[in-house]
């Protein structure tokens, strides 16, 4: 919601933001009413594997750390492709791992994504992503690797949980503190995580005389992680 914020200063932008929970939703209202963005932006509950966007209105799609917490991300990545226009771009935030066979590694990586609700992170090994996109129909896939700049936080992150967790650890008690193990032990097994940036376009098709002209003056539509939105 911030990253929207920032770009509809930016570019003028309009949408829809959308979010599973409720109380995520509760938060994401607060933070566009704190800037006085209600005319601008839309908050609502809904699911990213089955929203109610129409098809081929969105004009782009920014996402963030939201394929890893899906249920069936094929479907959540169909789902996206639906909702695009064609010749636009989607772009996921997301993390991939190495499959991390070193059996100390794959328990702590377990652990964290039963209790962190991220599901298909166990399955998301280098280069998956980029798959279930060109699975779902997307071409023109591009990826890059930010892992360089979330490093100095994860750092400070690990320091501030460190001493928590080692009291967690001893009172056994670590399933409910997840997020404060999760900063510790991903840190520690940082060298096999890569958080990415994932571009990627939906086909062109070409679009009779009438679509065409439907499609002047239209509103461009687009929707982030949990936001739709809409660009004049």
């Amino acid at each position: 919601m911030v990253i929207f914020c920032r770009l509809h200063g930016q570019a003028g932008l309009e949408g829809q933001g959308i979010d599973l929970l409720d109380m995520h939703v509760g938060w994401a209202v607060q933070n566009v009413a704190s800037r006085k963005m209600e005319d601008r932006i839309d908050v609502s509950q809904m699911s990213y594997q089955k929203s109610t966007f129409e098809d081929n209105t969105s004009d782009g799609a920014y996402i963030t750390e939201f394929l890893i917490h899906a249920t069936d991300p094929d479907k959540a990545t169909r789902e996206s492709y639906r909702a695009l226009r064609p010749g636009v771009t989607i772009t996921y935030i997301e993390y991939e791992h190495d499959n991390c066979k070193d059996p100390a590694v794959a328990r702590k990586l377990s652990r964290v994504n039963k209790y962190s609700s991220m599901p298909a992170f166990q399955a998301f090994t280098y280069g998956t992503i980029q798959q279930k996109l060109e699975n779902a129909g997307f071409v023109d896939i591009e990826m890059e690797d930010l892992t360089p700049n979330i490093l100095p936080m994860l750092r400070f992150l690990f320091l501030l949980a460190i001493l928590p967790y080692l009291a967690i650890r001893l009172l056994g008690i670590e399933t409910c503190f997840i997020n404060t193990m999760a900063a510790v032990d991903l840190y520690r097994v940082g060298d096999r995580l890569r958080f990415v940036s994932v571009n990627a376009r939906k086909p062109d098709r070409l679009t009779s005389e009438r679509q065409k002209n439907e499609d002047v003056g239209l509103r461009r539509r687009l929707y982030f992680r949990g936001v739709m939105w809409n660009e004049k």
